[in-house]
């Protein structure tokens, strides 16, 4: 190879003269920006209402800050803010500036005409013909006497939105121009039909081929409650040869005027599996309500049901063919505790909920079996680097106990795992204790682990990898980590009214069987 040395070192002497010629345009050809003058000191006047340290700490800013005059008046809508938060409607804050003695910095004062505070008056609502006005009034924030706080008002329009009720909600001042200390307000609201007949089918890897048929009224008599009652059925399913399902629902968010709800279910089940079939016919009445904060809630349940097992099929298992046509009586007390930040129900993009379940079956209670039962589970949602990309993981235990007269918890009790909602790559129902047919006999003991990585592909289009693991175990003391079985796969989520129509893949990790599809509705988790 033949170098040309002198055109070598021109063409490095050009490069040089276009490096050095960028370096003036952009570094020696642009002046220094000029900072604004300094923040040296904040004064407050005319406030006795609250102190100066307490108003100090609600300004978006602090001394040392570059003052500018967006600034200032963002400083004023925030002690604005405070103060109409806190009583003080009719507060007027005033600002003026002047240079310090020193360098190039400045002083801020704001001025507070406080005024006096004010209550609230009468309160009167307007466009109701179906809803009660307590129902109504049950969910503002502020009643006659209070304090006028801004705060409450705006929150108490959002849970009159939230009943889903109405069309239209508005809280406005009776006498807007007035500066009386008294405040009355009206309540206007358009009221919408609250009564739904809806009816539907679709498809599922669990259920097979399905369809439903329900009514549901959230505003029954104008008071309120919730009633809803419906018939669905299902065909052909991995986990249901058939199924079978009425049902009645009712609830009372607000028992005799308090926080307090309660609720009723009532059932008839029929469920055809693969190697028995199971008549449940029951129902709960439980109590819920919010604890510490509206994130936190726990609810007390008290369920009664009546399970037959018959055309067992199974040739091998004596303990099964023992439950031939045998009816047996549930009764539960159980209390479940719930922490949820989630930022939306159906397809969570940040937060987490955490929830603790404790039961009690008994003979004291009315029922034939004892056992005891309690399960943890955690789901954590989280934006990837701030992206449009979701990161979600769910861990989950659960265990029960016979105990008393109660030798083993009958199969239909059971722990059961694997398909679509739990380790995915497995038969629904049959991650697990098998009996000698190989068909699922359920367990007392459940670890699942759950990771999957959510993210957009197009318009209503998502797309989904997960890694799956877990399994189910006779007892506690079988346990073995080794036992734990795990699969990956992926899958694609189409967005809809009613929750993601969910498709995924998954194939088991050492591949001890074919790859399997799964289909359902919504989320995962």
């Amino acid at each position: 190879m033949i170098i040309n040395r002198p055109l070598m070192k021109k063409n490095i002497f050009i490069i040089f003269l276009l490096l050095l010629g960028a370096g003036i345009q952009v570094g020696w050809g642009q002046e220094k920006p000029t900072q604004g003058p300094i923040l040296e000191k904040i004064i407050l006047e005319g406030n006795t209402a609250f102190s100066t340290d307490g108003l100090l700490k609600e300004l978006p800013f602090t001394i040392g800050t570059v003052y500018s005059r967006p600034m200032v008046l963002e400083g004023k809508y925030y002690l604005s803010n405070y103060y109409l938060d806190h009583g003080y409607k009719y507060v007027q804050v005033t600002h003026e500036t002047f240079a310090a003695e020193t360098g190039n910095q400045v002083q801020l004062i704001y001025h507070l005409e406080e005024g006096a505070p004010a209550y609230i008056g009468d309160i009167q609502i307007q466009g109701n013909n179906k809803t009660e006005d307590q129902v109504i009034l049950r969910e503002l924030l502020f009643k006659p006497g209070d304090l006028y706080r801004r705060k409450d008002i705006f929150e108490s329009h959002n849970r009159l939105l939230a009943l889903n009720f109405f069309e239209e909600v508005r809280i406005e001042e009776a006498q807007p121009e007035s500066i009386d200390t008294t405040v009355d307000f009206i309540v206007k609201v358009v009221e919408k039909n609250t009564g739904m007949l809806s009816f539907g089918g679709g498809f599922s890897t669990e259920e097979g081929i399905r369809g439903y048929t329900r009514y549901r009224q959230s505003n029954l008599f104008g008071l309120g409650q919730q009633l809803s009652a419906g018939v669905k059925w299902a065909e052909r399913g991995q986990a249901y040869q058939r199924s079978r399902e009425v049902r009645m629902d009712f609830f009372e968010p607000h028992l005799l005027g308090t926080d307090i709800g309660l609720g009723t279910e009532d059932y008839y089940r029929r469920e055809n599996l693969d190697n028995y079939d199971l008549f449940r016919l029951g129902g709960s009445i439980y109590l819920n309500s919010r604890l510490i904060d509206p994130q936190t809630q726990g609810t007390l349940r008290f369920r009664a049901e009546n399970d037959k097992t018959f055309n067992i099929t199974n040739t091998l298992d004596p303990e099964l063919m023992a439950l031939e046509d045998k009816s047996q009586w549930v009764t539960m007390f159980s209390l479940n505790l719930t922490h949820d930040t989630r930022n939306n129900i159906i397809s969570p993009t940040q937060g987490h909920i955490y929830s603790v379940d404790a039961g009690l079956a008994s003979e004291l209670f009315g029922g034939d079996i004892n056992f005891l039962q309690w399960g943890l589970e955690g789901q954590w949602y989280m934006p990837v680097k701030k992206s449009d990309w979701i990161l979600a993981l769910r861990a989950s235990t659960d265990y029960m106990e016979p105990f008393g007269g109660t030798n083993d918890i009958p199969i239909y009790e059971r722990i059961f795992a694997g398909g679509a909602d739990s380790v995915r790559g497995f038969k629904e129902r049959y991650l697990g204790p098998k009996d000698l047919d190989g068909y699922p006999s359920g367990g007392r003991f459940s670890l699942i682990y759950n990771a999957e990585l959510r993210f957009p592909v197009y318009k209503s289009f998502g797309g989904v990898v997960f890694y799956d693991a877990g399994n189910v175990w006779d007892t506690m003391k079988d346990f073995d980590p080794s036992d734990i079985k795990h699969s990956i796969g992926a899958g694609v989520r189409y967005q809809t009214p009613i929750g993601p129509l969910r498709f995924d893949y998954g194939i088991q990790i050492p591949q001890e069987d074919n790859g399997r599809f799964h289909f359902s509705v919504g989320q995962t988790f």
